[in-house]
């Protein structure tokens, strides 16, 4: 997995009418700097080496599990108090064989999804507090979360709580399950190679 940060975003706008010289033209430049800057940082470098897997060791009619909870930390540092959420994307595109609920650990030379991981989430802290996980698909309506999705929001809130809220330092513990897709939709003659990214972007509200 990879960290990203996103300390600054901007927009602008320039806006005329067809009539050069029409009453009321006007130029627009809009923008935000965020006030305060927050760093995401992954234990051990966000890195999960689960080493070689024997086909042996794979099912043939249903997903093996290969990597079982290691355990992952997502520390993210801000320079102030402030209410974010994290979205993460999955950077193997479209080869989760679950669909959108997981990451993918990429393609077969023949066009297989070769399997998946999902990061659960264990614990929230958010400055010395514990609190919950909650996600959203749009960014304003949130539900409890028990997981990292690919495109959807996660932040935190308070225990039993619904918004996310403000925070200087918060703490992501989770447990990182790998599974190979099964093995009778794979083409395992040769030795293949897979690996799953996650870039999780800090949004700012």
């Amino acid at each position: 997995m990879k960290k990203y940060l996103a300390a600054l975003a901007t927009t602008a706008a320039i806006s005329t009418t067809p009539q050069a010289f029409a009453v009321g033209n006007t130029l627009e430049v809009k923008g935000t700097i965020t006030p305060v800057a927050c760093t995401p940082t992954f234990s051990n470098g966000g890195l999960i080496d689960i080493g070689k897997i024997s086909k042996s060791q794979l099912k043939e009619d249903q997903n093996t599990k290969v990597g079982d909870a290691h355990p992952m930390r997502l520390t993210i540092a801000c320079d102030g108090e402030i209410s974010f959420a994290l979205k993460p994307t999955d950077n193997t595109g479209n080869s989760s064989p679950v669909g959108p609920v997981a990451f993918g650990l990429g393609l077969t030379p023949k066009n297989e999804k070769l399997g998946f991981f999902v990061p659960s989430v264990t614990k929230v802290t958010a400055d010395t507090a514990e609190g919950e996980a909650i996600e959203s698909t749009d960014g304003l309506s949130w539900a409890k979360a028990t997981a990292a999705k690919p495109g959807y929001f996660l932040s935190f809130t308070t225990t039993g709580g619904s918004l996310p809220i403000d925070a200087k330092d918060v703490t992501y513990d989770f447990t990182v399950d790998t599974f190979i897709a099964r093995a009778d939709s794979l083409d395992l003659t040769d030795e293949i190679a897979f690996e799953g990214s996650a870039t999780f972007d800090v949004v700012y509200y």
